[in-house]
């Protein structure tokens, strides 16, 4: 806002401008800080990538018209084999489909398997339970229909 008197011209803010804007970036940084809480939760950051693993899997299963096969290769690791078909003798690892979990979080049971199929289908339900370092656990289940949640 400038004011001319005489010759001379004056600019600058106002006080209840200054108030709006510091008023604004506070909410603003204060919805930032609350976001960015959840980003620090080991087992709900791990569940959630491992349900967008799937569904990534799944899909291109469908894309490529090719079975996938998942399953863990230790606790920290989930890996993927591209096949012909579910029943394939000779499936061949998907390097780029490898999947490492955040540290502090593991699986807890990996004499597990799962196919999609062509069609994105998988070959059995299956539950999978992941463990942090304060034992607490979170589930990601996969249904017959090719259905994904987390628990």
């Amino acid at each position: 806002m400038s004011q001319t008197t005489g010759r001379k011209t004056e600019s600058g803010f106002t006080m209840v401008e200054l108030a709006v804007v510091l008023g604004l970036g506070a909410i603003l940084m204060g919805a930032g800080v609350s976001n960015l809480h959840s980003l620090s939760n080991t087992l709900e950051n791990s569940a959630s990538q491992v349900a967008s693993h799937f569904k990534l899997v799944r899909a291109k299963a469908v894309s490529n018209t090719s079975a996938y096969i998942v399953r863990p290769a230790s606790a920290f690791r989930i890996e993927v084999l591209e096949a012909d078909n579910c029943s394939d003798a000779a499936p061949v690892k998907d390097e780029a489909m490898t999947l490492n979990l955040p540290n502090g979080a593991v699986i807890t049971d990996t004499a597990w398997e799962v196919c999609f199929n062509s069609r994105g289908l998988p070959d059995r339900s299956l539950a999978i339970s992941l463990l942090d370092n304060d034992l607490q656990t979170r589930d990601v289940e996969i249904f017959l229909g090719g259905a994904i949640r987390k628990l």
